[in-house]
């Protein structure tokens, strides 16, 4: 009892320290230099005079009197040997000793902060220890005491503690399936490492064997742990040494959490100093089907005797006493041990030992607990030594923070080279590397919580609204430790962002303190390629019409999940065009709910511009169940400039922090089309949680007039704000926590302050006021003025509109007035029809009354040509757009060609190119070529000048491009044509070829056979040694030769398709020729019967 509330205590006191060192850089003094030592296992670590020089020689121009080492924000005391002149000599040298990483600290990203057991760590095996030299103050020193031992007897034992720790597997593995119902992104009670999984057929085995035990009425002790591993209520009996009586301890425990337990053994009956513990899950009743769990640890305490065995190291533990005072006699130690008090590892002592009666003799005072000795004649240097270089100050104006890893520093400079501008939004920047912050706030420890106390001591000098993580980051526990893609990391599993700075400067708990948003790149060219479309899109209009054009895609498993969905969206929809932009809703819903796929196509809507593109169905990280596609592919057609906000609404296309290509950075990160800024769920998406963040979030976009022009990571910041209230439930927690923002938070999606009414310049039209007759005939007609608000609604605003009609007698002016509107509007009104009327003119706000985005855009004029005008019922005349694409017809070689056909490695493509309008032969972007040599390689794009563009007519041209391809090599073949108007044809044409180059045998084939229509002849070839030709000849019964052909001999296959005349079996020859003399022939018979 006494070792546990120690422990207590000692754990408290670590707590506390934390808790005092709020930014963990409180212990770093600025402008002194710092080594940083990496350590992996327990030691005591000699650092030689040899060892510094190698690194940073000026630390040893100071006086070793003054060094210094700290572990984690605390001065470890140290053994220097010849610092009393004054010098660091090439002799002398620093002793400590010190642990690996144990894991501590990962308690503070737990809720509550408790991590799951002592023996585990999350992010890295290695602890870090910092030498530096203060001027001002000498260093703390391990004393070497010398003892009496004088009235003392030796102990007869030590407490051995053997510990069994079992890590193979993370408890909460979602890649496996084997989660809870409900996972948070911060780490849970539960969440850890433990051991292989059981099942309710199982029986978890653990063997604890006592080595050299001291055979005394003392105390023998079993704690442990397991852990539950599926959602079922657990019941585990514990059985000792498979004796088939009653269970030693029963362990009932709910879902995934923890069941600790203790047992106290009887000395005596421990037979052949092993104990065997058998863990015995009930069966499952019930409701639950399964009883998954797993054995996390099993320490065993016992006495042994004071004996080193042979061992080079040991740590001896020493119980209390009422003298406070002991002597150790250590048999079999090595003859050159020392002996280090490591109770408390920040105040080692070296204990003096003596050599009497072929023991090793310590004497210890302090034992008003338990004491650990450690003797060793083992001496180890650290894993590595590094010179470390602290920043001495921060600016205290930042606005604009950007956190990236040292090998994307030029383009994160970049980057925040363009915010600074004043393009950018004149913020002010400021760059930190994530492997700096690790060692400066988390005491050279890697982690999210390095980066959480930076952004809180950085907040607590300056106003940072903005920050972006430059780098992919890994929350994969399996891979979080080895990966070398953890770039900057993110918090918890499965990852979020937001908890980096949730909490902090007076947001509530789960509310980030700093918007922020994230580049999921590892090359400083994937860097760059968003910042050209950040720009792009920044320098673009604000009143673009494309803003005010939105699509919804619904999907669902069944249909009254569909429907539901789609009723959501509908919803939104009408948020969207009664609220404060106004606008177009093109809509997508599943046509068979269970079709668990659907295709559709959106890529000329999202060519032509939209602003805003929302998912609401079921997904994973690559793909939708309406599925639209990645942005990169040629063959899905997208080539937009506009770039849409998109948020998905489904399970896991956000999940960017595992190794999975995700549907969203395809999106963020392909060059010159694709998406600006991606909001997606990092792991598991609940349709009445995300409904209620849906309805949050639009209403901010779309309702509130305060968040409207709002950069869009202050609007989220705002959203979750309202999402995190006291009663918040677990399912809107997780949606919440895990909706990740893919690009910059200064984004402004609608820069919209002002209305901006606008009509097209060539827009107007006239038309009979009677349907069907024409403008002769018509007494009177209607003027039409279609016209479009590309900016903010202003309820209650009326605009004036002058009409101005130029005849032959003059120009006369008509003022109106129209009430405000959110999107389009067309006005139309009625004149008498008079053929002397030439022109019509339009100017809205012709006084400039109303304050707009753009003044230059509000005339319109219409010049009438009565006789081209007066035989139809509308003028001008088919002014529709041409919206048809073209037709393209592909031969290769000469022959069209199937999926997964043989080439040759020279092969001809002859395309021809078809519109309803003329084409133009010198028009070198008519034609796209593209290939793609491996499903993870780029797609290249034949150079245009590669080409041979000719016209067969004015509305086809024939174009036709060689291939030089590499042997056996599987070739994904794209091919896109466009017309004058730009439409392409879709789909884009697309075939898997293979130029596949052994001489495998000539295969020929023949079918349909028997035929009734035709019979196809197919000879299959392969390799470099062809045919010179093959000659076919078909026979009638009476063996008459009544056709004799050549087929063109090609790699791949040839075809020649031939019809009977008569029916009737029909013999044939194929003969090969080869230009050395070889011949081949093949025979077969043909049926036909027509």
């Amino acid at each position: 009892m006494k070792k546990c509330v120690a422990l207590a205590i000692f754990l408290l006191f670590a707590v506390l320290l934390h808790a005092q060192n709020r930014f963990g850089n409180e212990w770093i003094k600025p402008g002194q230099q710092y080594l940083k030592f990496t350590i992996k296992k327990p030691s005591v670590y000699r650092v030689s005079y040899q060892d510094i020089e190698r690194v940073n020689a000026a630390i040893l121009q100071t006086n070793p009197s003054h060094l210094q080492l700290f572990f984690r924000g605390q001065e470890i005391a140290i053994h220097m040997v010849g610092q009393e002149d004054g010098e660091f000599n090439p002799d002398d040298y620093i002793e400590f000793y010190a642990e690996g990483n144990d894991g501590s600290l990962d308690s503070l990203v737990y809720r509550p902060q408790k991590r799951l057991h002592p023996y585990q760590t999350l992010f890295s095996d290695e602890a870090y220890y910092f030498l530096t030299s203060n001027p001002a103050q000498l260093g703390n020193r391990i004393p070497m005491l010398n003892l009496a031992s004088q009235g003392l007897k030796p102990e007869p034992f030590h407490i051995e503690e053997s510990v069994q720790a079992f890590t193979s597997d993370y408890t909460f593995n979602n890649l496996k399936g084997l989660e809870p119902y409900i996972q948070q992104s911060y780490y849970e009670p539960g969440e850890g490492w433990s051991g292989s999984l059981l099942t309710a057929d199982s029986i978890g085995r653990v063997r604890l064997v006592l080595t050299n035990r001291a055979l005394l009425n003392s105390p023998i002790t079993i704690e442990g742990m397991v852990n539950g591993r599926d959602n079922s209520e657990h019941t585990v009996q514990v059985y000792r040494d498979s004796n088939g009586g009653s269970p030693v301890t029963t362990l009932s425990f709910y879902a995934f959490s923890s069941r600790t337990f203790q047992l106290g053994i009887t000395p005596t009956s421990i037979q052949n100093e092993t104990i065997d513990l058998q863990f015995r899950p009930d069966k499952p009743a019930g409701f639950y089907t399964t009883s998954n769990f797993s054995i996390t640890y099993v320490k065993l305490t016992y006495p042994q005797r004071i004996d080193m065995l042979g061992l080079r190291s040991k740590v001896f533990r020493i119980p209390a006493n009422s003298m406070g005072k002991a002597l150790i006699a250590i048999e079999n130690a090595p003859a050159n041990a020392v002996v280090y008090d490591i109770t408390d590892k920040a105040t080692c002592r070296r204990m003096a030992i003596e050599s009497v009666g072929g023991q090793q003799q310590v004497t210890i005072d302090g034992l008003i607990g338990t004491r650990q000795l450690l003797v060793s004649d083992e001496v180890a240097k650290p894993s590595a030594i590094q010179s470390v270089n602290f920043a001495s100050a921060f600016p205290k104006d930042i606005t604009y923070l950007l956190i990236t890893h040292t090998t994307l520093k030029p383009s994160a400079t970049a980057y925040a080279a363009y915010r600074s501008s004043m393009p950018g939004g004149s913020y002010k920047t400021f760059i930190v590397e994530a492997d700096s912050l690790y060692d400066q706030f988390n005491y050279g420890e890697k982690g999210p919580l390095a980066i959480r106390r930076f952004t809180d001591f950085i907040q607590s000098q300056s106003p940072v609204t903005n920050l972006l993580l430059v780098g992919r980051a890994c929350s994969y526990p399996y891979l979080i430790k080895t990966t070398k893609e953890d770039l900057v990391p993110t918090y918890g599993y499965p990852g979020s962002d937001i908890l980096l700075t949730a909490g902090l400067h007076g947001q509530s708990m789960n509310t980030p303190s700093i918007p922020t948003g994230r580049l999921n790149v590892t090359t400083n060219e994937q860097v760059m390629t968003y910042l050209e479309k950040i720009k792009q899109y920044e320098h673009a209009q604000p009143n673009g019409v494309w803003r005010k054009h939105i699509i919804h895609i619904s999907g669902g498993k069944t249909p009254g999940e569909a429907e539901s969905l789609r009723s959501a969206l509908a919803k939104l929809g009408d948020v969207f065009q009664n609220g404060t932009l106004g606008g177009q809703v093109s809509a997508f819903s599943k046509k068979n709910a269970f079709q668990e796929v659907e295709d559709i196509t959106i890529a000329p809507l999202v060519n032509d511009g939209v602003g805003l593109i929302t998912f609401f169905g079921h997904s994973g990280p690559a793909i939708t169940d309406m599925n639209f596609g990645f942005a990169s592919p040629i063959q899905n057609g997208y080539r937009n400039k506009a770039y849409p906000f998109m948020v998905f609404n489904g399970c896991g296309v956000g999940e960017i922090f595992s190794t999975f290509n995700t549907l969203s950075t395809d999106w963020l990160l392909t060059p010159d089309k694709g998406s600006a800024l991606i909001l997606a769920h990092s792991y598991l998406s609940f349709e009445q949680p995300m409904t209620n963040y849906l309805n949050k979030l639009y209403a901010l976009l779309y309702n509130d007039p305060a968040t409207l022009g709002s950069p869009f990571g202050e609007v989220q910041q705002q959203v979750i704000a309202e999402m995190d209230q006291k009663d918040i439930n677990a399912y809107d927690l997780s949606v919440t926590l895990e909706m990740l923002l893919q690009g910059d938070p200064a984004l402004r999606i609608y820069p919209l302050l002002n209305p901006d009414y606008a009509v097209d310049p060539n827009g107007i039209y006239i038309q009979s006021l009677v349907a069907g007759s024409t403008l002769k005939t018509s007494d009177s007609i209607q003027v039409v003025i279609p016209s479009v608000n590309l900016g903010r609604f202003v309820d209650g605003q009326s605009i004036s509109i002058a009409i101005t009609h130029t005849n032959g007698f003059g120009a006369k002016t008509t003022s109106l007035r129209a009430a405000a509107y959110r999107y389009r509007d067309t006005l139309i009104y009625t004149i008498p029809r008079d053929e002397t009327l030439k022109k019509i003119e339009v100017v809205i706000d012709p006084g400039n009354q109303v304050s707009e985005l753009d003044e230059t855009n509000n005339k319109a004029s219409l010049e009438i040509d009565w006789a081209d005008a007066e035989g139809s019922s509308s003028y001008p005349v088919n002014r529709l757009p041409d919206l048809v694409s073209p037709t393209l017809n592909v031969f290769i070689n000469g022959s069209i060609k199937e999926n997964k056909s043989i080439v040759g490695t020279n092969s001809t493509i002859d395309l021809y190119l078809l519109d309803e309008n003329p084409l133009a032969p010198q028009d070198t972007s008519s034609i796209e070529i593209y290939l793609k040599r491996c499903e993870n390689c780029d797609q290249e794009k034949i150079p245009a000048q590669s080409l041979a563009i000719r016209s067969l007519s004015a509305n086809q041209l024939h174009i036709k491009a060689n291939l030089v391809l590499k042997p056996d090599t599987n070739y994904e073949l794209v091919i896109v044509g466009k017309d004058a108007a730009g439409n392409r044809t879709q789909p884009p044409y697309m075939l898997t070829i293979n130029t596949q180059q052994s001489n495998e045998p000539i295969v020929v084939k023949t079918y349909p056979n028997p035929a009734t229509t035709y019979t196809k002849f197919e000879v299959t070839c392969s390799g470099e040694n062809l045919p010179a030709e093959a000659r076919l000849m078909i026979f009638n019964q009476r063996g008459n030769r009544i056709l004799e052909t050549i087929i063109p001999v090609l790699i791949g296959k040839n075809i020649f398709l031939w019809q009977g005349a008569q029916p009737g079996l029909y013999p044939y020859a194929i003969q090969l020729n080869w230009n050395d003399g070889r011949r081949e022939i093949i025979n077969g018979k043909v049926i036909w019967q027509p």
